[in-house]
């Protein structure tokens, strides 16, 4: 287990990989601290992901369900997250689906459903991507941990044996 963590080689500033056993420790110090901000990262960015498919698969939900809503149903209005006002729904034809950046296109409402359920498709493949790229740096946080700690223990050791004097 000992030479395959030695061997554990990181992409460097060129176009070379270099060993992790050959780094000093402030450097395999900055490495971790790279290592640790990039899976901080990754773990925030998979939580806003799974955010997004809850909210795509909501307005998946309600688009459908307002395929079937009549005319003056009564409908709770939100203002904000803790206020409402009382309105009817004028059923139409079409919703606007908000498709971006301030654009919205007008959608009966089976194919703002399907819009809604492509884009969470979409985004259920950024977060394997993304699980993905995690594990991947989660294994070099390991790895770097592990030479680092070894490191820093060979450092105590080689500072705590008595000096020998000739």
């Amino acid at each position: 287990a000992k030479g395959a963590v030695t061997g554990v080689a990181m992409a460097s500033a060129g176009d070379g990989t270099i060993s992790l056993g050959s780094l000093g420790l402030e450097q395999l110090q900055q490495l971790k601290q790279n290592a640790q901000q990039e899976v901080e990262f990754l773990t925030q960015s998979l939580a806003q992901l799974h955010s997004a498919i809850d909210r795509l698969q909501s307005s998946r939900s309600c688009a459908t369900e307002y395929a079937a809503v009549s005319n003056n149903t009564a409908v709770l209005v939100p203002l904000t997250s803790s206020i409402f006002v009382h309105g009817e729904v004028e059923a139409k034809s079409s919703l606007l689906v908000d498709i971006g950046t301030g654009y919205f296109a007008e959608r009966e409402p089976q194919l703002a459903a399907e819009y809604f359920s492509r884009r969470v498709t979409a985004v259920k493949e950024q977060i394997e991507k993304a699980n993905h790229a995690l594990s991947q740096k989660r294994q070099h946080l390991e790895a770097i941990t592990a030479v680092h700690q070894r490191k820093v223990a060979l450092t105590v050791q080689q500072q705590s044996q008595p000096k020998s004097t000739s």
